[in-house]
Order: C-alpha cells, then sequence, then structure tokens
C-alpha cells in the first residue's frame, strides 16, 4: 500500500484564473495478501533493450522450472493503435494507459500471481510514471489514476544513454515517445523511482554493455532474490 498527497487544482473555463486549489491523500489499493506469485517489470527508456532481455529471462527462467507468465504493455491492440497514432494531452494520456493496465490485470496478471506463477511484464505503472511525468504530469496525479493497480515487486530498470539508445533504434520509425528531449527526461524521472519506491526492489543494470553481459547480470542479480522469494 502507498500513501500520497494530490493536489488538485480547479480553473475557470473561461478566463483560466485559479478558482481552488484543494489537497488530499492517494492510498493505493492493497491486493490480496494471499497472492503467492511475483510480479516482475522491465523498465527502461525506448532502445534500452528492455523487450528482448525480459523474453530472455522468461525463457531462462522456464528452463529452470519456474511457471511463468510473460505479458507486455500496452496489452490491447486497439489501445495501442489509438496511443500511437494520435496526439493526446498527458492526462488523457495517463487515462488510455490506466485503462489498458487494468485490464491487463484483471483478465492475467492477477490470477497468475494468485497461482503461484511469476510474472514477467515488458513495462509496467512505472512507464506511466516516467513518460507521462516528462510530460509536465505530476506523479502523484499518475499514480491516483492507477490506485487499484498492483504494482510490481520487482523491477529491472535497464539504464542507458539517451543517445546510445536512439542509435539502437535508428533503422526502425520512430514514435512520438522516442524523441530525444523527451527521453532525457524519462530516463531522469527513472533514475529517481527506487528512492521514491523502496518498498519496492528495484535493480538498475547498465544497458549499454553488449547483450549477453546485461543477460548475465540480470540473472546473477535476480536468481537469488526468486530462490529466496519462492523456494522456502
Amino acid at each position: 500500500m502507498f500513501d500520497c498527497k494530490l493536489k488538485t487544482t480547479l480553473f475557470c473555463p473561461k478566463c483560466n484564473n485559479v478558482l481552488q486549489i484543494t489537497e488530499s491523500n492517494v492510498t493505493l489499493s492493497k491486493h490480496d495478501n494471499k497472492v503467492k506469485g511475483l510480479y516482475i517489470a522491465f523498465e527502461g527508456i525506448d532502445g534500452s533493450g528492455k523487450t528482448l532481455q525480459s523474453q530472455k529471462m522468461a525463457k531462462t527462467l522456464r528452463s529452470k522450472g519456474y511457471n511463468i507468465t510473460y505479458v507486455r504493455e500496452p496489452w490491447d491492440e486497439k489501445l495501442k493503435n489509438f496511443l500511437y497514432n494520435h496526439e493526446l494531452e498527458p492526462d488523457v494520456e495517463t487515462y488510455v494507459f490506466a485503462i489498458d493496465r487494468i485490464m491487463l490485470q484483471r483478465k492475467i496478471v492477477l490470477k497468475a500471481l494468485k497461482e503461484g506463477n511469476i510474472v514477467i511484464s515488458d513495462r509496467s505503472v512505472y512507464a506511466s510514471l516516467a513518460y507521462q511525468g516528462a510530460r509536465g504530469l505530476p506523479l502523484e496525479f499518475i499514480l491516483f489514476v492507477n490506485r487499484t493497480v498492483k504494482m510490481p515487486d520487482i523491477v529491472i530498470l535497464l539504464d542507458i544513454p539517451v543517445d546510445e539508445a536512439l542509435e539502437r533504434i535508428k533503422r526502425r520509425r520512430r514514435t512520438r515517445f522516442e524523441e530525444r528531449e523527451y527521453l532525457e527526461k524519462v530516463r531522469e524521472i527513472y533514475l529517481k523511482l527506487p528512492q521514491i519506491f523502496r518498498n519496492t526492489i528495484f535493480i538498475v543494470v547498465d544497458a549499454s554493455k553488449n547483450i549477453n553481459e546485461v543477460e548475465r547480470e540480470i540473472q546473477i542479480r535476480l536468481i537469488p532474490i526468486l530462490k529466496n522469494s519462492l523456494d522456502r
């Protein structure tokens, strides 16, 4: 459970003057304590290699006998196309990502966790905090919109300089989420998250290394945590 304070400002629709400012405490929902599985999210800016590394880790853990459920955000193809093909206000963007995330969790993630599976997710609510936060939204607002979402237990944060990330993805058609200045802000927020969410295990990995080195470091740091958490 996570408590934070949300400040809401009400503006006049005609003159844009501030009419009212209110503050309220926000508490994210507490999920079923009987959940036996672990929720692991791979995060990082575009070009960090999170999709490749999350898929590799899912394959490795399956080979070790773990029951793995692999998911990716955005999940719903229609919502994904809508998000990537329309210029949206930051708050609207946050709501759409949250709708997609809530559906994914209710249909797949929470059920898998109750069955004792390890859920490996390519992105999570932390992506909204980084990407929509980089568009100027307060993190408290993003958390409030996602207040019913289960937060990951472990986050693999793949960190890489923006120029290197963009070099990796230069051959593909860029989306509006992949502009250099914007990604600098996204990376900055990502690197602050381990200090904000101290109850979550963050494993920060230098993703500028070659693929095999990154994979090996993730395994070395993650697998002992899984053994302590699940093999008791």
